[in-house]
């Protein structure tokens, strides 16, 4: 995610015309358009992303930026100062997702990642691996791993 540092531009619902500034006393609804291309539609609150929003990530301007870049990607959910904290859904443009719990920007908790290849995870994350219980359900052959993960590592279970 892009910087809250300026300078980017925000309208804030409601407005005067060129109202620009992230004060961090204001609270309120506000798109947010960074120098990256990124756009962020949502509640601020102390001078960060708080609250409900949507935040979508502009593509690279070309392939020798930032190779892992998330284009196309869009996160729908909630945020705590500026990270993806809370319930939320994010949609990768590979066609994969992840509807889930979040904590301090990463997959943490209870959640369903969609591969895009057919495949999927139900269970326990945490920072951003699978962690704890969980159904890996394999598309191809229609089988599943069901078992305890560490580390993103299938370490116990049956199939």
């Amino acid at each position: 995610m892009a910087d809250e540092t300026p300078p980017f531009e925000i309208k804030w619902d409601g407005a005067e015309a060129g109202e620009q500034t992230l004060d961090p006393a204001k609270e309120g609804k506000a798109t947010a358009t960074f120098p990256n291309g990124d756009k962020y539609e949502g509640t601020y609150a102390d001078g960060k992303r708080n609250g409900r929003g949507k935040y979508s990530w502009s593509p690279p301007k070309s392939a020798e930026e930032e190779e892992d870049q998330k284009s196309g990607t869009v996160y729908e959910g909630d945020f705590k100062g500026g990270k993806k904290h809370g319930e939320g859904v994010v949609k990768y443009e590979d066609g994969s997702e992840y509807r889930g719990e979040w904590k301090d920007g990463l997959k943490c908790g209870k959640g369903v990642y969609y591969y895009s290849n057919g495949d999927s995870y139900i269970g326990q994350w945490n920072k951003d691996l699978r962690d704890g219980e969980g159904v890996y359900s394999f598309s191809k052959c229609r089988s599943s791993f069901i078992g305890k993960w560490e580390n993103g590592e299938m370490v116990s279970g049956v199939w």
